[in-house]
């Protein structure tokens, strides 16, 4: 059986509320094969750079990193470490601080 191809899943937001979402195929096999760096291992390097271009099956898209404000990327990615990163931290929206309090609120 083939090996699958690694997945991942990236969106965008813009400084306009706009947001796009993108997913990176990236074939096993080609990947190790070629000692090719997986995304994973590029995005320190793609961060610093002004565009990004990516090429999909019926377009081309260029994204200006100016105009981004985040990205989010999936699955995570655990082993980027160093200055700047921060590990085991939780996002606390407004609907989860609300099951917390719902939780405490059970607990009485």
């Amino acid at each position: 059986m083939a090996e699958v191809d690694r997945c991942t899943e990236i969106t965008i937001h813009f400084l306009d509320g706009r947001n796009e979402a993108y997913t990176i195929y990236e074939p096993v096999a080609a990947t190790e094969a070629a000692g090719a760096a997986q995304f994973a291992d590029r995005l320190p390097a793609m961060l610093q750079q002004s565009w990004w271009i990516l090429h999909l099956g019926d377009q081309t898209v260029l994204i200006n990193l100016s105009n981004v404000i985040k990205i989010e990327v999936k699955p995570g990615l655990p082993h980027l470490t160093g200055e700047g990163v921060l590990s085991q931290v939780d996002r606390a929206t407004a609907l989860r601080q609300g099951r917390k309090i719902m939780a405490t609120f059970d607990d009485l």
